[in-house]
């Protein structure tokens, strides 16, 4: 089984509301979950471990499954199971309340790297890590204003800025890993990444 394949069984299971998966080199895959609260967290990670289970090769060994994916999927699965990540999945659905919406953003720089911080209106926060290119920090910006909502870092993010009846806007275009496509906007205010935040904000609504 491919890991497009796994990806795409992952997500066809009920509770499931996207999912990743990762190859490595030499060990099972890594998965992530998001989860739409339909389902029970444990209900949803059997389900998983029957699937990512199967996927493995019959060449590898028992020892290799029970490292990987026996009874610690946890390490496997951390954004259902193990991460306290702030989710409009889980908050939304499962809790009946209303997540935060994007509110700040900033930028903290140490001699080995540049991280993005956004941070919603209920003071939860969500980093990425600047990676170098002239996208690198637009690619940021994106991936954590996605983690803050619950959603996995978009696969693309493509920015254009014009003039509009005097006024300065950005529109992003975001490509989830799932395929699906939306755009947002947002009027410059304050400094660009912080709008391209709010206007990565907006595609997200297009979501829910």
């Amino acid at each position: 089984m491919t890991t497009e394949d796994l990806r795409r069984e992952v997500c066809s299971l009920p509770g499931v509301a996207s999912a990743e998966v990762t190859s490595q080199a030499g060990a099972p895959p890594l998965i992530r979950v998001w989860t739409d609260g339909t389902r029970s967290d444990a209900d949803v990670q059997r389900a998983v471990e029957r699937i990512a289970v199967g996927g493995l090769s019959s060449r590898e060994d028992a020892s290799r499954r029970r490292s990987g994916l026996g009874r610690s999927l946890e390490d496997t699965l951390p954004a259902a199971f193990a991460e306290p990540v702030p989710s409009h999945l889980v908050a939304d659905v499962v809790a009946s309340t209303v997540a935060g919406r994007f509110f700040k953003l900033t930028i903290e720089e140490t001699a080995g790297s540049v991280e993005i911080l956004a941070i919603d209106d209920a003071g939860r926060e969500a980093q990425a890590v600047v990676a170098p290119g002239a996208d690198g920090l637009t690619t940021a910006v994106a991936s954590a204003v996605a983690r803050l909502r619950g959603f996995p870092s978009p696969r693309r993010v493509v920015v254009n800025t014009r003039e509009v009846d005097g006024a300065t806007v950005v529109t992003v275009l975001v490509e989830m890993p799932s395929g699906i496509r939306s755009a947002g906007a947002a009027i410059v205010a304050g400094g660009l990444p912080f709008t391209v935040g709010r206007a990565v904000d907006s595609a997200l609504n297009g979501l829910e």
